[in-house]
């Protein structure tokens, strides 16, 4: 949905003429926004970008009319996220648990500190990982290609470059903030953006490369598309993870005094289920935190004893060799009991040693 939403809204932009911005216009955008933000939250940064577009093609032209149209276009979008971030965000601003679990994907500005520096640079790696491989080759064709890309649009297609560039900007000052978190599933929607900006670097590139250059060039692309891996859905069904299926599990067999224990990478989705979903569980005696810190150190946490139960959840965004490497630590302190396993979603119920 993030993703289908800001290609509509994209297309939409491009192929409006903001000579000819009507009152009806501006209606008519006013209301898509207001209800496109309360759909896909991340289409307030395309949302900011195209009013910046409008706004400053409207002041270039020096039609005050226009203008008005714009900034009460813009006033409807802003009364829409205001109430939806003091409605949804804003809680969950306040949750402990989320806080924690979101300190690592967000932009530092310590950047004497060496750690820190790591970090941002992971992050910022991750939009071009998602959009490509994560082989080294691929990686640094993805960083050449997409700065051609930039300077290619900043030349010569200053209205393409303010949509595709902008929204990239805003996500990463909201992160520098500590507003917006860059965990992978919420910047899917940066994916289309990155992989437009590199498409017309590569443009760039392949019209001054001679041709030893352009069949190096297509050799790249074939080993990021095969590295990738995404052709093999041309034949295996894609399945999606099934979180839901785990809670519905909690629900039939877990006792209301048994603990949750969820490790951070599954934060983002148990919580989504567990208080936001329309059929949310809201289930009580969770404990949010990483695993690997600390698996000795949670009886004292949580006030577990001998013979007590304890449940431990996993979700899509955990490798394979993390849960391994957790279900080892568990059984330090205790024997799996009970065990669910769903597609790329997995909960296992322990006993405490």
């Amino acid at each position: 949905v993030d993703v289908f939403l800001i290609l509509g809204f994209l297309l939409l932009a491009i192929r409006q003429n903001t000579q000819r911005f009507s009152w009806i216009y501006a209606l008519l955008w006013g209301c898509l926004g207001a209800i496109g933000v309360w759909v896909s939250m991340p289409v307030v940064f395309m949302l900011s970008a195209i009013g910046i577009l409008f706004l400053w093609e409207a002041t270039r032209y020096r039609n005050r009319l226009q203008l008005i149209r714009v900034l009460c276009m813009i006033s409807i979008w802003l009364m829409s996220f205001g109430i939806y971030f003091v409605l949804l965000l804003w809680p969950d601003s306040h949750s402990e648990g989320l806080r924690e679990f979101h300190d690592r994907y967000f932009i530092s500005l310590q950047l004497l500190n060496i750690d820190e520096l790591s970090n941002n640079f992971r992050l910022v790696r991750n939009f071009f990982r998602l959009s490509l491989d994560q082989t080294f080759i691929s990686l640094i064709w993805a960083f050449i290609t997409f700065g051609f890309g930039i300077v290619y649009l900043v030349k010569k297609a200053k209205r393409i470059a303010v949509l595709l560039i902008v929204p990239l900007l805003l996500t990463i000052m909201t992160s520098i903030f500590e507003l917006y978190s860059l965990i992978d599933r919420m910047i899917v929607f940066l994916i289309p953006l990155v992989m437009l900006i590199i498409a017309f670097g590569v443009m760039d590139v392949w019209k001054r490369s001679r041709a030893w250059m352009k069949w190096l060039i297509v050799l790249v692309m074939i080993n990021t598309a095969i590295n990738k891996h995404g052709y093999i859905h041309l034949w295996k069904k894609m399945e999606y993870e099934d979180t839901k299926g785990v809670m519905q599990y909690f629900d039939q067999n877990r006792l209301e005094d048994e603990i949750i224990y969820v490790d951070d990478e599954g934060v983002p989705g148990f919580i989504f289920y567990n208080t936001e979903y329309e059929h949310a569980w809201n289930m009580k005696n969770f404990y949010l935190a990483h695993w690997s810190d600390m698996p000795e150190q949670l009886p004292a946490k949580v006030k577990l004893n001998r013979d007590d139960h304890f449940w431990l959840l996993f979700t899509h965004t955990h490798p394979p060799e993390i849960i391994q490497n957790s279900l080892a630590s568990a059984n330090r302190i205790g024997t799996v009991q009970e065990e669910f396993v769903s597609i790329k979603a997995s909960v296992y119920k322990f006993r405490m040693n």
